[in-house]
């Protein structure tokens, strides 16, 4: 079967590396196919304490060449003076940009959040999809003492939003192509959709194999991300091969927590005016006070009042009164 022949050529890679591309964050996991439960991630990000890193490029404006990524990549532009920013392109949060519902196969520019220059969305996913790739590829080197595996020998899992037309996945395909995981053959590469892979991680951590689900049970899976809420449904079945069918094509929209960001941004431009969008480092650490005020809230916190920083900004205001 094709199951079979997958397998088969899966077993003959060295690694398996899965990437998460977000919105809002991104990371890689990896696992040897001697082993394929035994799953490591990298605790080391720049200036992070998580597991993932921003999904933040800052590339160099004469080349086009990557300076820096993830949260070390806000850190340094932030620190920068303005005649410095100019001389790089920011993006922050670009990946939704791919969200069109056209179902075309698009190539298209994405302008600099700080507005020095654009750059084709094919590359510019090229540039972190090869960057995490080179990351983890380090990674395995230096916990193994093996020599450098090369990327013809790693199987690269991609996720993408289930709400992604053809094109759209198209795009990413075509970006993992240029930044050099895919191999002449084209088997070393897949793209999952995001909730699904939720689906089996979340099997993993239960200890549940779909073998334990009675057949016939019906469940949802909602994966909801800082880009997408992401949104399929299974069944339980008996049929060869096939332990559990969608019986929902996978759906949602573009309403993840980053839309709330920007409705408080909003709030912001209430509150203190449009002077605000000459003041972006301010704004941008008013902005990561909300978002780590938001990541800390739990269900139990329903009736707790919040509180965020906005300092930074009246600080700012209260200067300008001195003036």
């Amino acid at each position: 079967t094709n199951n079979h022949y997958q397998m088969a050529v899966y077993r003959k890679k060295k690694a398996i590396v899965g990437i998460d591309f977000g919105t809002t964050y991104s990371g890689f996991a990896y696992a040897f196919t001697t082993n394929p439960k035994e799953i490591y991630l990298n605790p080391d990000w720049p200036r992070e304490f998580n597991q993932k890193t921003k999904t933040i490029v800052l590339l160099k404006k004469e080349d086009k060449s990557l300076y820096k990524f993830g949260t070390e990549a806000e850190f340094e532009f932030l620190r920068m003076n303005r005649t410095q920013q100019s001389e790089y392109m920011y993006f922050k949060q670009f990946k939704m940009k791919l969200y069109k519902g056209d179902g075309n196969n698009r190539s298209f520019m994405i302008r600099a959040d700080n507005g020095t220059g654009d750059i084709e969305n094919i590359e510019l996913f090229a540039i972190v999809l090869r960057h995490l790739a080179n990351l983890c590829c380090e990674r395995i080197r230096t916990c193994t003492m093996l020599p450098v595996v090369p990327f013809n020998e790693i199987l690269w899992v991609v996720t993408v939003p289930a709400i992604w037309d053809k094109g759209g996945k198209e795009v990413m395909i075509q970006a993992a192509e240029r930044a050099g995981l895919l191999d002449e053959t084209r088997e070393n590469f897949l793209l999952v959709l995001e909730p699904e892979a939720a689906l089996i991680m979340c099997c993993e951590e239960a200890n549940i194999q779909p073998s334990q689900i009675n057949y016939g049970k019906k469940f949802m899976v909602v994966d909801a991300g800082g880009g997408t809420i992401d949104i399929s449904a299974y069944e339980r079945v008996i049929q060869e091969g096939v332990e559990l069918r969608s019986i929902l094509v996978p759906n949602g929209g573009p309403w993840g927590s980053i839309y709330s960001n920007e409705l408080f941004k909003l709030f912001l431009f209430d509150i203190f005016g449009s002077k605000i969008e000459n003041l972006y480092e301010k704004v941008n650490e008013v902005l990561n006070n909300y978002e780590s005020a938001k990541s800390r809230l739990e269900k139990s916190d329903e009736e707790r009042q919040v509180f965020i920083d906005l300092d930074p900004l009246i600080e700012e205001e209260e200067d300008e009164e001195k003036d």
